[in-house]
């Protein structure tokens, strides 16, 4: 079970979501950010959004001294995200 919020997207939505894997999560968090967050189809589903998603869900598992703040330039907004292929 794999569960993420919106504070670890870096919004202060509190809202936690929950999937038994990582592809429902990321239909979850883009179903969410549709109907709470106002995002489009097309900003929702992007190259760049799904990355961004898998890198908050990828270090929202890591134990809490290994994470690093949401500061730091993983994160940051003008950062893009590298998207494979």
């Amino acid at each position: 079970m794999f569960s993420i919020s919106c504070i670890d997207l870096g919004s202060s939505c509190t809202t936690a979501i929950r999937g038994d894997n990582v592809d429902q999560l990321i239909a979850d968090m883009q179903d969410h950010g549709r109907t709470y967050h106002g995002y489009s189809e097309e900003e929702i589903t992007s190259p760049r959004m799904r990355a961004r998603m898998k890198i908050a869900i990828m270090h929202s598992t890591r134990p809490p001294e290994q994470r690093t703040t949401h500061t730091e330039g993983w994160w940051r907004p003008h950062v893009e995200p590298v998207v494979p292929g």
